[in-house]
């Protein structure tokens, strides 16, 4: 296999990695941020409608409190079965999960680059990387359109910290790759 195309599958694959682990953890944190937004609403409420149970029962029975209290039980309602239903403490883990498979496929990835490969082993752990990144994309969960246009955005603005990976961040095709290294290329420094 040519070291030179096999590289920017490798570089290919990489950036698809740093991508999907970044929105999968985005998404993970949002999922996150929604299960505490509908837990703090649904306590506020309860004490809400508690107190107005409360002063229902000590005081008098004036209809506007009765209502405003009925209202607000409903609404305690609603974000309890919203915060149920929707799992979102559930999804939370299972996007950060994914993240962290992929983060796992990208640092196999980078580890590629900087081994030397002998004739047909490259492409061997090339279609071991190809099968896990297929199962992966099987097994990952839906990401929202919002989470991962951000996501991509931020990422486009940072460069990688991986050097071996720095040609592909400007954005242009017309980059030069670096091959993967031969073992069986001999080294022209040491002839």
């Amino acid at each position: 296999m040519d070291s030179a195309k096999a590289s920017e599958v490798v570089a290919d694959w990489h950036r698809r990695c740093r991508q999907s682990q970044r929105v999968h953890y985005d998404s993970g944190t949002r999922c996150t941020r929604i299960n505490a937004v509908l837990g703090l609403a649904n306590i506020v409420l309860a004490i809400f409608v508690s107190s107005g149970a409360f002063y229902i029962i000590s005081a008098g029975t004036q209809l506007y409190i009765k209502v405003i209290t009925g209202v607000l039980s409903v609404l305690s309602v609603v974000t309890a079965v919203m915060q149920a239903l929707l799992r979102y403490e559930q999804r939370a883990a299972e996007y950060k999960a994914m993240s962290a498979e992929y983060g796992a496929l990208r640092r196999k990835l980078e580890l590629m680059v900087i081994k030397a490969w002998r004739e047909g082993e490259l492409l061997q752990e090339l279609a071991a990387v190809k099968e896990r990144m297929d199962e992966l994309a099987a097994r990952s969960p839906a990401i929202p359109p919002g989470v991962k246009k951000r996501a991509v955005k931020n990422l486009e603005s940072k460069p990688r910290k991986f050097p071996a990976f720095a040609p592909f961040d400007d954005g242009r095709d017309s980059h030069v790759v670096t091959p993967l290294r031969d073992v069986n290329q001999t080294d022209a420094s040491t002839t």
